[in-house]
This record gives C-alpha cells, sequence and structure tokens, in this order.
C-alpha cells in the first residue's frame, strides 16, 4: 500500500493539495492550538470531570512534510496531561473526506488503540451528536 500522504488531489480518495506542507498561517494557528490546549486541559481538570476534546474538521493529522497537525498536537497534549489530570481525557476527530480519515485513523492508530481517540467520524454533526449522546453532562466538551 502507498503512502497516503503523497496522494494529493480534488478526489474524495485523495488528500486536500491543502496539506502537502504546512504553511506559516497554519504554523501560527497549530501554535496557538497548542498552547491553548495545555491551559485548557490544566485549567479544566480542576472540575474532576472526563474531557472530551472535537476536532470538528481535523484533515489527515499530518502534513506532507511531516509536520504534525492538530489532530497529532491535540494527542499528544492529552498524553501529556493525562496521568497528571486524574481524570479521563479523549478526542474525538471529523473530517469529510475519506481519504483524510483513512490517513488519520492509520497514523493516530496508536493513540485509538489506547482509548485516547476515537476513529475519526465522516462529519462535525456525527462527532458532536456522538459526544453529547453518550457522555451529555458528564464530560467538559472542547470543539476545535
Amino acid at each position: 500500500m502507498s503512502d497516503p500522504y503523497t496522494q494529493y488531489g480534488t478526489n474524495a480518495n485523495q488528500i486536500d493539495e491543502f496539506f502537502k506542507e504546512k504553511r506559516q498561517w497554519s504554523e501560527t494557528k497549530d501554535k496557538i492550538l497548542g498552547d491553548y490546549i495545555d491551559c485548557y486541559l490544566k485549567t479544566v481538570t480542576w472540575r474532576r470531570r472526563p474531557i472530551i476534546i472535537i476536532d470538528a474538521f481535523c484533515g489527515p493529522g499530518k502534513f506532507g512534510d511531516g509536520t504534525d497537525g492538530s489532530p497529532f498536537i491535540i494527542c499528544k497534549a492529552v498524553d501529556r496531561r493525562a496521568s497528571k489530570a486524574g481524570v479521563g481525557i479523549g478526542c474525538i476527530f471529523s473530517d469529510t473526506r475519506q481519504a483524510h480519515r483513512q490517513a488519520l485513523e492509520t497514523s493516530i492508530s496508536s493513540y485509538i488503540q489506547r482509548g485516547m481517540a476515537s476513529k475519526p467520524l465522516s462529519s462535525f454533526s456525527d462527532a458532536l451528536a456522538y459526544a453529547l449522546k453518550d457522555w451529555q453532562g458528564l464530560h467538559a466538551v472542547f470543539l476545535s
């Protein structure tokens, strides 16, 4: 099987050209996200309630140049905080493009196997419904 991060194009079974390489604005956005999610997790864990983080338009997880996208930034932050938090923290990812979901599922498989993340869903509404149906009122929810 070929590397999904080398198959770019406009079809649903291809990675969007946007993800070939991380541009400066994406670096800035992802730095803000990483810094914020760290502070959020430090702050919200005092509630002693599990935390759900939803990345509703997650992309394939990595850029073609190998840099982390928002799903990895979120998972790594959760991984750093989970043992210190004393509460469960889970991630839900969604993207409408099939190729993005497939690439993401492969690349975050270790987080999925550990129960930190679920398999990527096909839409924001599916991700939100999943979070609200199973955990309504029991979790703090962060939408990215």
